[in-house]
């Protein structure tokens, strides 16, 4: 956590490079611990199929327990794009962040379902402790430490981010002070989840629930950048009590209905480790469909409401006025 700290007060320019050798050093350690794990790895049972009765809805859930994590990490999008030139594609932007999560994330869970076939489906609520099983000791001590480098990866930019948050909220510390605020509340977390709970079950917990809200929040977030024609006024989003995006005394309504509808269709199409909606267990006795559902209400709604909203109109064409004196985003 020091090293995670210390890296998000450096700053944006010294996370990217960290970030750019730890990728390399995970991609090398991993790709070892294919090598280790496919020899004990029985493809007759990988290749089977359904097993135990697995059926379509089982599926359906597998697939929302997946898509939590990647989603999960839409808060986080803007670690990365908030420094990009206005004049950058968005295409690019998507195609680079997009296809860089489906590389490393099918690569990972690929080596997950070999490393649960190799121990015949036990990897159980931890799975590092199984990995001596088919491998040397000399490649443990580096693999853990790749586990490691991991979590520092993805949590940088998570602390990086959350200073930045409360400073948004106008109070008045600097960013070294906001980080040291984060960090404290993360270590007491941490340690209460480690010595006074399961920790995976937690974390699986909380991307799980994480769904409900972030998917139709994302959904929002999207619709409303294709509405504006992806122009934006960046000095209107820090002036408080005035300015383009303060609509009604700060609150856009047509945005809050959204989420609350993208987030109760999540609950109610939920059938998931998370929560189990009484209308797929008892009357549709479908998989989770919570993030689909979530999605799409969300972003029906937010496009049926916002789309003629006059606080809206008024902002777009705020927001075209002022982008027509600058470079245009493509």
């Amino acid at each position: 956590m020091a090293a995670e700290i210390l890296l998000a007060i450096f700053g944006h320019a010294t996370i990217i490079a960290a970030e750019k050798w730890i990728a390399v050093v995970l991609a090398v350690l991993f790709g070892a611990l294919v090598v280790f794990v496919l020899p004990h790895v029985d493809f007759a049972v990988a290749l089977t199929g359904r097993r135990d009765g697995a059926s379509f809805g089982t599926w359906l859930i597998a697939m929302g327990i997946v898509f939590a994590y990647p989603i999960s990490w839409y808060n986080f999008a803007s670690d990365y794009s908030r420094y990009f030139p206005s004049e950058t594609s968005w295409k690019k932007i998507m195609f680079a962040s997009g296809g860089g999560q489906f590389v490393a994330l099918v690569f990972c869970e690929v080596i997950g379902v070999l490393c649960a076939t190799a121990l015949g489906g036990a990897l159980g609520d931890d799975p590092v402790s199984q990995m001596s099983k088919f491998l040397p000791t000399w490649f443990t001590v580096p693999l853990l430490g790749a586990i490691i480098l991991g979590g520092i990866a993805v949590n940088v930019p998570n602390g990086y981010t959350a200073g930045l948050g409360l400073l948004a909220l106008r109070i008045p510390i600097n960013r070294v002070t906001s980080l040291t605020i984060i960090a404290v509340f993360t270590l007491v977390v941490r340690v209460v989840t480690v010595y006074y709970g399961q920790f995976y079950e937690l974390y699986q917990g909380f991307l799980n629930y994480m769904v409900f809200w972030t998917a139709p929040w994302a959904a929002i977030l999207i619709v409303d950048y294709f509405l504006r024609g992806g122009r934006y006024q960046a000095d209107a989003w820090m002036k408080w009590g005035r300015g383009a995006y303060w609509y009604n005394h700060g609150i856009f309504w047509p945005g809050v209905v959204a989420l609350v509808t993208g987030t109760v269709a999540s609950v109610l199409f939920s059938n998931s480790p998370a929560y189990v909606s009484p209308l797929m267990r008892d009357y549709l006795g479908w998989g989770d469909l919570s993030f689909e559902f979530g999605l799409f209400f969300a972003g029906a709604t937010y496009f049926m409401l916002a789309r003629r909203h006059p606080s809206l109109r008024a902002a777009s064409h705020a927001d075209r006025a002022s982008a027509d004196a600058q470079t245009p985003l493509v």
